[in-house]
């Protein structure tokens, strides 16, 4: 049975996914388990870029075990179709795990968090109490989150939580390049790198600021 976190909700970087994969829930262990390949397929990439830039601005690296992580719901079947539609009411059970991560948002204010695909990122936005006018999923939803990224990247406030959105397994398919095209606005992108590469430009910039180093304990 999988757990429903991982990760400590002390640490001031969050993981927000989607919910718990229905064909693999009974023998993962957590949300955006490391042996489900859905990590590894965006996650991964983007974080060896973050690490990469962060170790060589700052002789640093990311605790990134530290994490706090969650499934937006359990049950993928309560998810709204449009979640950003004011019309469209939400199953009790994504209710109920709205009114949880805002309640933990709101206990320990994590600066980042870090969503996976459309629902993830609606879901946190809602949480976080943010104005979602405007936004739906009429269009390119991978286009979108980019623009969303982007956005979010230049008006990024140590002060308050920051909503950063990650596709999830759209990066994946077939259709993986019109992807990263559609996500960084460019013909020829590599999203992996220019994520990476905004998410330690935040780093960098608020290394002092941000509780997530890797701290040595004793030893070689």
């Amino acid at each position: 049975m999988m757990k429903k976190e991982a990760g400590n909700p002390r640490f001031p970087i969050w993981l927000l996914a989607d919910s718990e994969p229905d064909r693999w829930r009974d023998r993962l262990d957590d949300p955006l388990d490391k042996r489900h390949p859905i990590r590894h397929n965006i996650w991964t990439s983007v974080l060896d870029v973050t690490q990469g830039k962060v170790f060589l601005a700052l002789g640093e690296r990311v605790d990134a075990d530290q994490m706090y992580v969650r499934n937006a719901v359990q049950d993928p079947t309560t998810k709204p179709s449009n979640p950003f539609s004011s019309t469209i009411p939400w199953h009790d059970g994504a209710q109920g795990s709205l009114a949880e991560y805002r309640h933990l948002l709101a206990e320990f204010k994590p600066q980042v968090v870090i969503t996976f695909g459309w629902f993830a990122f609606a879901f946190a936005v809602r949480a976080t109490g943010e104005s979602h006018n405007g936004l739906t999923a009429s269009g390119s939803k991978t286009a979108l989150l980019g623009n969303e990224f982007r956005k979010r990247v230049r008006a990024f406030d140590i002060t308050r939580t920051n909503v950063l959105p990650l596709l999830h397994r759209s990066i994946a398919g077939g259709n993986f390049f019109a992807g990263h095209d559609e996500f960084c606005g460019k013909q020829g992108a590599n999203c992996f790198q220019e994520a990476g590469s905004d998410i330690a430009s935040i780093l960098i910039r608020h290394h002092k600021q941000l509780a997530c180093w890797v701290m040595r304990t004793a030893g070689p």
